[in-house]
Parts: C-alpha cells; structure tokens; sequence
C-alpha cells in the first residue's frame, strides 16, 4: 500500500467520524424537542410500538424511537 493511499483513508476515517458526530448532535437536539412535549412524546412512543413498527421489546426512550422511525417519518 503507498503511503498517499492511506493518507486518504485517514482522510475518510475523520470525514466519517465528523459525519457521525453531527449526526448524534443532531439527533440529541430532535430527542430533547419532543421530549419537551409531554403529548408528543406519548404520541411517538405510542406509534412506534403499535405492530406497523414491531419491535422485540418495548421502546421507551424517545432516542430509540427516533432511530426506528427516522427522520423522515417524525417530519410526516
């Protein structure tokens, strides 16, 4: 492998590492709007554990239930 090959795969490496950074920043800002609304908290929650979205257990954080929903589906 030349050295400038793994050069760029760092590159890659930090890319990806700040993408995913932004990524939870941004999905720690989504978790603490809805939490703030006691009545769509429960409306999230209740949604993603009805069978459309069946889950192995129970989702009981807002967190978790962003990531089965998506962020598609909470702008609907």
């Amino acid at each position: 492998m030349k050295s400038s090959e793994s050069i760029f795969y760092l590159e890659d490496v930090e890319a990806d590492d700040e993408a995913l950074r932004r990524l939870r920043n941004l999905n720690d800002k989504i978790t603490n709007m809805i939490e703030f609304d006691i009545s769509l908290s429960y409306k999230i929650l209740k949604m993603v554990n009805t069978f459309a979205y069946y889950t192995r257990v129970k989702v009981t954080s807002i967190q978790q239930a962003i990531v089965i929903l998506g962020l598609n589906e909470l702008k609907k």
